[in-house]
């Protein structure tokens, strides 16, 4: 019996573990083609000067549902990013945007798509 109670507490605690981080860390996947910065800052990381370039733009997901989108890139190259390019975001609910990629036009699901052109 005290095994299937150890056993029992150890199940809820792996259990509790994946939702906290889905809840933090997982998200919902964007699409965005990207435009021009809406500010631009520069820091100083590591002895080395960073430009900060900050985004605002609608995204779609998978079915085409819109959601404004706000994120930053950093560069070390004091270049914005390039006009023009598909990127998909990873939003989570707490903490934004969390992460994205540049991907060719042929990954972009085909309702995000035809909302990207309009």
């Amino acid at each position: 019996m005290k095994k299937f109670v150890i056993l029992g507490i150890f199940i809820v605690t792996v259990l509790a573990a994946f939702g906290f981080y889905q809840y933090n860390y997982g998200g919902t996947m964007y699409y965005v083609t990207t435009t021009k910065p809406t500010s631009q800052d520069s820091s100083e990381y590591q002895g080395q000067t960073e430009q900060e370039y900050s985004y605002a733009t609608k995204g779609y997901d998978q079915d085409g549902k819109a959601e404004n989108i706000e994120y930053t890139s950093y560069k070390s190259n004091n270049h914005p990013l390039k006009l023009g390019y598909y990127l998909k975001l990873k939003v989570s609910r707490v903490k934004g945007v969390i992460s994205y990629e540049a991907i060719p036009k042929s990954e972009v699901p085909k309702k995000a798509l035809t909302k990207l052109a309009q």
